[in-house]
């Protein structure tokens, strides 16, 4: 699988595009969730589902810049890197391919063994470290 690059004032990761996907699919179902809790947030959503929906290889896209330059809004992102970081620890150390496939697979993209936690873990922290 590739990689994609995530930029947010000036800085940037690299994270691989299955790990980045799993935390978009995690980051969209948090906020369908809890719409008011992310109402900051709402309208990024729709460039997060685009980019995983129209998937290309090495193009999935957190488009950091351009959320909200507010405090409030970066909390909230905050606290849905805090939110997806609990719920991939809901799955245990590896995440089953059926519900890969069924619920979170990319265009194309067909998982055949479980898929480890630590891996999307990783993801998340480097995330949470670019915020600051």
């Amino acid at each position: 699988m590739a990689n994609s690059i995530q930029t947010y004032n000036s800085d940037h990761i690299i994270i691989d595009d299955d790990d980045l996907n799993y935390i978009i699919r995690m980051f969209l179902e948090e906020v369908e969730s809890n719409p008011k809790r992310y109402h900051l947030l709402l309208d990024h959503t729709v460039l997060w589902n685009d980019t995983v929906e129209n998937y290309t290889v090495g193009c999935i896209r957190l488009e950091l810049d351009k959320l909200p330059k507010d405090e409030m809004a970066i909390a909230q992102f905050r606290n849905l890197i805090s939110a997806a970081d609990k719920r991939v620890d809901s799955f245990g150390d590896y995440i089953d391919a059926d519900f890969l496939n069924e619920n979170w697979s990319l265009s194309g993209v067909k998982h055949a063994g479980k898929y480890p936690v630590k891996d999307i873990r990783s993801a998340i922290d480097k995330l949470g470290k670019l915020l600051n």
